[in-house]
């Protein structure tokens, strides 16, 4: 069985979801971290009412490749 997670995904402006996701295999170089709680910043509130200002959104992200 595949461990999942719930991730917020950043569509475009005014579209942020929060869905489930599978858990990647933890390689030899990283590190699992269980998050607690979590919270939004100022920044975070101008890239969902005004974004992308800072999602990259040309190309595929280096780490996930989405």
């Amino acid at each position: 069985m595949t461990e999942k997670m719930k991730a917020a995904v950043w569509y475009e402006n005014k579209d942020v979801r929060v869905e489930e996701r599978d858990v990647k295999p933890v390689g030899n170089n990283d590190v699992k971290v269980k998050v607690s709680w979590s919270g939004n910043c100022g920044t975070d509130l101008h890239e969902y009412e005004s974004g992308p200002l800072l999602v990259q959104v040309d190309e595929p992200n280096p780490l996930t490749g989405e």
